[in-house]
């Protein structure tokens, strides 16, 4: 009887989910005798038997199907691989784009949140700052992004008298 075996490491088992230390061995032996001690032997270790053809054309088709089917599954994984590598650096290549595209949006929606809601003409009211002489440019800079838009809704420039002091 001849008798290799190492270690594999753990391995989550399948039916507990638990990770579990497992070793792989091969054994070779003559005899039905000796097949008999060695199937109660893995039976008491509750190993996992392959089984493994006598006739040597089917050892060597089985190797071959082996030896396919791990080809297939490294180029399975070396395609992913791959895959992934260009998911991440057109990421990378676009990144500073969107970062800059979000911080837009965020102001944007930073500066709606400072507005107030009328709900009687369903418009949003603004109350701001600026100077009298900005206040042409001002009124032209609403009335193109209104346009822009394409709203259907003008733009209103109302000044609110005020005793405060301006900022």
């Amino acid at each position: 009887m001849f008798l290799r075996q190492t270690p594999v490491g753990s391995v989550k088992d399948p039916a507990s989910g638990e990770l579990v230390e497992k070793h792989v061995f091969v054994v070779f032996y003559a005899g039905e005798r000796a097949r008999t001690k060695v199937l109660k032997i893995c039976e008491a270790f509750a190993a996992n038997r392959y089984p493994f053809p006598e006739d040597a054309t089917r050892q060597r088709q089985m190797h071959g199907e082996v030896g396919a089917r791990l080809r297939e599954l490294e180029t399975t994984i070396s395609a992913g691989l791959h895959h992934r590598g260009s998911v991440l650096q057109n990421i990378a290549f676009n990144l500073d784009q969107w970062a800059t595209q979000v911080r837009r949006e965020k102001a944007v929606y930073h500066t709606l949140n400072k507005l107030s809601m009328d709900t009687s003409r369903k418009v949003l009211v603004a109350e701001a700052w600026c100077p009298l002489a900005a206040k042409p440019r001002v009124h032209e800079a609403l009335r193109q992004a209104a346009q822009a838009s394409s709203t259907q809704v003008s733009t209103v420039l109302q000044p609110l008298l005020t005793a405060d002091q301006p900022p």
